[in-house]
């Protein structure tokens, strides 16, 4: 249909941490979330919970960009509901279910998904979508 909106959404909800006190509904909103956008005229949705480490964040952001080589999206949506810090740099990261200590995390690079992360994964996995790259590396600075 010629005018509607295709939206691709990550929900990713977090509420199982080993070191950190857990949270009674953070996978809940991300599924309600989900279920939402799914139902949604024009929008797929994938969902994420309790991610165990960094990496399986960033897998499946660049997954999900490669999709969108063939089916390219008018918006990319990505909703979280866990624990996250703001860092140092001012930068909010969101925490993975692994974090020990957070800002151990942050010095490291572990366990910790910022805004800039986000976008360079996702430009990683789709070369073609316009302005990805460009806004990935812009992020963080004045």
């Amino acid at each position: 249909m010629q005018g509607t909106r295709r939206v691709k959404a990550l929900c990713i909800g977090a509420d199982v941490y080993t070191h950190l006190d857990p949270l009674d509904e953070a996978v809940k909103d991300a599924r309600r979330m989900h279920r939402d956008l799914e139902g949604s005229s024009g929008c797929s949705s994938f969902l994420l919970a309790n991610p165990s480490t960094r990496q399986s964040m960033l897998d499946i952001l660049s997954s999900l960009a490669m999709d969108c080589q063939t089916k390219r999206p008018e918006l990319m949506l990505v909703f979280y509901a866990g624990h996250a810090i703001q860092l140092s740099s001012g930068e909010i990261a969101m925490l993975t279910c692994d974090v020990v200590r957070p800002e151990m995390s942050e010095e490291q690079g572990w366990s910790v998904v910022t805004v800039a992360d986000m976008l360079s994964a996702m430009a990683a996995g789709a070369e073609n979508v316009e302005g990805l790259k460009y806004r990935a590396s812009e992020i963080g600075q004045d």
